[in-house]
């Protein structure tokens, strides 16, 4: 996870108001790609976009990662797995961002 390059786009996307948010963001988003790796071997968001821009996760971590088919310590189904997912939809966006930002030069 490329958490510099993903600070500074949330900096510069004034996607949050704090400092703390920023971090919290960056923690959350850190900690989904951690799980999925426990269960999807050598899984980084980066290989997922390279792979099918990232489809499968997203399908993963809709309906409060209901979708996620193996043992998680997420709180799956709860509210609190809102946060969480919002910031790995983010670090999508960002993937996304960065890619397009590579087709242009």
């Amino acid at each position: 996870m490329d958490k510099i390059g993903f600070k500074s786009w949330l900096v510069k996307s004034n996607s949050y108001s704090s400092k703390k948010q920023i971090y919290d963001c960056l923690s959350r988003a850190s900690r989904k790609e951690k799980e999925l790796a426990r269960g999807i071997e050598n899984f980084t968001y980066e290989k997922a976009f390279a792979m099918d821009n990232c489809k499968d996760v997203l399908f993963m971590i809709s309906h409060m990662g209901k979708n996620i088919p193996f043992q998680t310590t997420l709180p799956i189904g709860n509210r609190q797995i809102a946060p969480i997912m919002a910031a790995a939809r983010k670090y999508i966006l960002y993937l996304q961002f960065t890619h397009e930002k590579i087709k242009e030069t």
